[in-house]
């Protein structure tokens, strides 16, 4: 939105959003909501990094759009892209009110959130290390801690995260859900399930 805070949606200049009006007021949520959960007392080093990383326009930014992904994928990124599937993620979000209690919109924000904040971790990292199919699980276990911590701030569980969860419990839960997406994301490019199956054990 060229930082264009009469006609465009970025007055800060923190982020470019690649959609409708609409849409961008949906991202502009999601943003905040990192942006809060990274700013409240006792926050990580590491959800502080992707405040600055979404906050960075032109200087490793992220550009977030919108559209229609796997089943199941809530969010995807590439390169400094980041694809948000709202439907899924306002499914999603519909689920966790109903089983936890919490309003539907209070979830929407929590879960978008948290999936633009595993997926700006991907970025992040790719941009740092590179990414490449071995190490798809490698990145994974680095994304999910960042969308719990989100999660947490919130007060909400869902998307595979248990709170209260600690030490080798929790560092199993994370490899659970960081397998499932390596494999999820070989066979979205065609591979069978079996052989994204062994490819992702061995990592």
């Amino acid at each position: 939105v060229a930082n264009d805070p009469v006609n465009g949606t970025d007055p800060t200049g923190m982020y470019e959003c690649d959609g409708s009006k609409t849409q961008c007021r949906v991202a502009d949520r999601f943003v905040a909501g990192v942006k809060e959960a990274a700013g409240a007392k006792g926050a990580s080093d590491s959800l502080k990094s992707l405040a600055a990383t979404l906050g960075n326009k032109g200087q490793e930014g992220v550009t977030i759009g919108f559209g229609a992904l796997a089943t199941g994928t809530l969010g995807q990124a590439s390169g400094q892209d980041v694809t948000l599937d709202v439907a899924q993620i306002n499914g999603a979000a519909k689920d966790i009110a109903s089983q936890s209690g919490v309003s539907f919109g209070s979830a929407i924000y929590a879960v978008g959130s948290s999936v633009l904040a595993h997926e700006t971790k991907h970025v992040e990292d790719d941009g740092r290390y590179g990414a490449s199919p071995r190490d798809r699980v490698t990145m994974e276990k680095r994304a999910y801690p960042m969308g719990d911590r989100v999660l947490d701030h919130f007060g909400v569980k869902g998307l595979g995260y248990v709170p209260g969860l600690s030490g080798y419990d929790y560092s199993k839960s994370i490899e659970r859900r960081a397998k499932g997406s390596c494999v999820a994301g070989m066979v979205s490019q065609g591979i069978s399930k079996e052989r994204a199956v062994t490819s992702c054990n061995n990592q």
